[in-house]
């Protein structure tokens, strides 16, 4: 099995200092409760190698660890990937791409074993990174606001249909925020309009779901954080739909996950006076 690297190439920008959005201030209970999920709509195992040739992935279920290379053609066949996994015994780090001086990912969207997604931010700038089976590189995006730009969720139905989402602003006063929702389409990412209910008062979104090209779910929060935000994709435009709220004081959602366009959960919070309380929707 011939092994192949990948080096990223692309020039990194000149460090300049942390930008991060300031966020409403959360009390000292709330703060690190966040999760960041994950979901693979494809198996990750596809092939292991095995005396020095390659296997089908279902005779080795329980092995950890991924390598990617080639898999040996058949008379007549050309070379076809494949990327197979490596005895391994559990969670270990791989190397990212930092190219600032305030780096994080926030988000990330798994198609197999050769294919994903990693979102977030650097020095003020989305960063997107791509999972190759071999090394993640950098791929270029947008990157609207000049005092602040976040990526927080992403999600993937095929390699040519991905979103990323999060917020940017474009003034010093980040409660100023807007919704920044971004597409790949198999060549590279653009931004894609969206509703940004909540004017002067913020808009963020903070997770994203999608089930076909043609249905995806945004959620996340706005007018000062307060009301719940979910945005739907029809394959045309994003809309804001009617959601919960269910605390007069503040109510935000963080993470989405869907398993058909019937059936989509969002969570988040709401609170009760002093008090923050966990938040579920469910659709349809």
């Amino acid at each position: 099995m011939t092994h192949h690297l990948q080096t990223n190439t692309m020039p990194r920008p000149a460090a300049s200092p942390p930008s991060r959005r300031l966020r409403k201030r959360l009390p000292a209970g709330r703060r690190g409760l966040r999760l960041a999920a994950v979901a693979a709509s494809l198996p990750l195992l596809l092939a292991v190698t095995a005396s020095g040739g390659v296997v089908p992935a279902q005779a080795a279920s329980n092995t950890g660890g991924l390598f990617a290379g080639h898999e040996a053609p058949g008379r007549g066949t050309a070379p076809a990937p494949a990327c197979a996994r490596q005895t391994g015994t559990g969670w270990n780090q791989v190397p990212t791409i930092n190219p600032g001086n305030f780096d994080e990912l926030t988000g990330v969207a798994v198609l197999s074993s050769c294919q994903a997604w990693a979102v977030g931010n650097y020095s003020g700038g989305t960063l997107i990174e791509n999972w190759d089976g071999t090394a993640w590189t950098q791929q270029p995006s947008p990157s609207p606001g000049n005092a602040g730009n976040a990526l927080r969720g992403a999600a993937a139905t095929s390699a040519t249909d991905a979103w990323a989402v999060g917020d940017y602003s474009t003034t010093a006063d980040p409660t100023q925020s807007q919704n920044l929702i971004e597409h790949w389409n198999g060549t590279g990412w653009k931004q894609v309009p969206s509703p940004s209910p909540g004017g002067t008062n913020g808009s963020a979104l903070s997770g994203v779901a999608a089930t076909s090209p043609t249905s995806a779910w945004a959620v996340g929060s706005y007018s000062n954080m307060d009301k719940t935000l979910i945005l739907h994709w029809d394959g045309t435009t994003w809309t804001k739909v009617v959601s919960p709220n269910p605390s007069p004081l503040a109510n935000e959602l963080f993470g989405v996950a869907a398993t058909s366009a019937a059936n989509i959960w969002a969570v988040g919070i709401r609170t009760n006076l002093s008090t923050y309380l966990t938040l579920a929707v469910h659709c349809c």
